[in-house]
C-alpha cells in the first residue's frame, strides 16, 4: 500500500492521528444526502473504503460515513449515540468500530442550539470484503425535541454524483472513540489475562 504524504499530526486522547494529504478529498461516487430535521439538518456523506492502521499493525479496511449534525434553532440539545450507528451490507449489521470528531463526549454527540457536529464513523468490513460495495445503508437515531425515531439512509454508487472537495479530511478531529469489543491487534495484559486494547495511534489512508 502506498501512503500519501503526511499532512496533519493531531494530539488526541488516543495518541496521534495522521491525515494523509489527498487521502479523502472526494465522495467516491456516493451521493451525499441532506435530511431536513425540525429546526435543523443532518447531512450524510461517504468517502467509501479507507484503511486504518492501528498502532502500526496490519491495516483494517473500513467503510467511512460522515454525519454533519446542525441544530439551528432548537433550545434543547440534540444527541446521537455514535456507538449505536450501524452499517447494513445485507447481512448482519455492523456497529461502528471507530469514531472521530472534535466532540468531547464521544461516543455521545451533544449538539446545542446554533452548533454543528462533524462525526466520522468507520465500520470494519468483514473478512474477504475489500472493495467498496455498490450500495449500503446506515441506521442511526438522532434524539431531538421532535423525534427519537430510528432513521435509515441508503448509499449507492452514482456515476454522476458531484465530486466536490471535502473541507475536512478523515482523521481531522482531535477526539476518537473505539469499540472495545473489536479484536484489536494489540492487547492489555492484566493479571496474566490478555484482552484487546484499543489503538493508541491510528493512521488513515486511502487504499491503493
Amino acid at each position: 500500500m502506498r501512503r500519501f504524504g503526511l499532512a496533519i499530526a493531531l494530539a488526541t486522547t488516543a495518541g496521534f492521528v495522521y491525515a494523509p494529504a489527498g487521502a479523502t478529498r472526494s465522495n467516491d461516487e456516493y451521493r451525499s444526502t441532506v435530511l431536513p430535521i425540525s429546526r435543523g439538518t443532518v447531512e450524510l456523506a461517504s468517502f467509501g473504503t479507507l484503511d486504518l492502521a492501528a498502532d502500526r499493525a496490519a491495516t483494517l479496511r473500513a467503510i467511512h460515513v460522515r454525519m454533519i449534525i446542525s441544530n439551528l434553532a432548537d433550545d434543547r440539545p440534540w444527541t446521537l449515540d455514535s456507538s449505536r450507528v450501524e452499517l447494513d451490507l445485507g447481512a448482519a449489521p455492523i456497529a461502528a468500530t471507530a469514531v472521530n470528531s472534535d466532540v468531547a463526549t464521544l461516543p455521545i454527540a451533544i449538539v446545542g442550539r446554533g452548533e454543528h457536529a462533524v462525526i466520522d464513523l468507520y465500520f470494519a468490513l468483514p473478512a474477504g470484503c475489500r472493495n467498496a460495495p455498490p450500495a449500503f445503508a446506515v441506521t442511526w437515531t438522532l434524539r431531538t425535541t421532535a423525534s427519537v425515531l430510528p432513521q435509515r439512509t441508503r448509499f449507492s454508487v452514482d456515476d454522476v454524483a458531484p465530486r466536490r472537495d471535502i473541507a475536512l479530511s478523515a482523521g481531522w478531529g482531535a477526539r476518537w472513540w473505539f469499540d472495545r469489543s473489536y479484536p484489536w491487534p494489540t492487547f492489555w495484559r492484566r493479571s496474566g489475562i490478555l484482552s484487546p486494547r484499543p489503538p493508541q495511534h491510528i493512521a488513515v489512508t486511502r487504499p491503493q
